[in-house]
């Protein structure tokens, strides 16, 4: 597998995380750092079977940190038309009752 092609791969995976955890929940933050967590860990197994064979812990706790941050600020971007949205349909049924 290129490096291209395992870049993809983990764009779509940050992405699929906030898009699905930002529609499960309405918290912001709360989908946020649950779409965090969870991309930051798929992608920490995926990196693992992508470099197979390499068992340095501190390399995957570092990893783990810094997936948390990057998903968690995508998560966030991802978040802010899902928050407009619900802002305007709740404004829209608070006026038409």
């Amino acid at each position: 597998m290129g490096e291209l092609s395992f870049f993809i791969i983990l764009l779509i995976v940050i992405i699929s995380t906030g898009v699905i955890f930002h529609t499960a929940y309405s918290h912001y933050l709360k989908a946020s750092s649950l779409a965090a967590i969870t991309g930051a860990a798929i992608i920490q197994v995926l990196s693992g079977v992508y470099e197979a064979g390499d068992k340095n812990l501190f390399r995957f706790i570092r990893g783990m940190i810094q997936s948390f941050f990057v998903v968690f600020l995508v998560a966030l971007l991802l978040g802010i038309p899902f928050v407009i949205y619900r802002k305007l349909r709740k404004r829209e049924i608070n006026q038409t009752s």
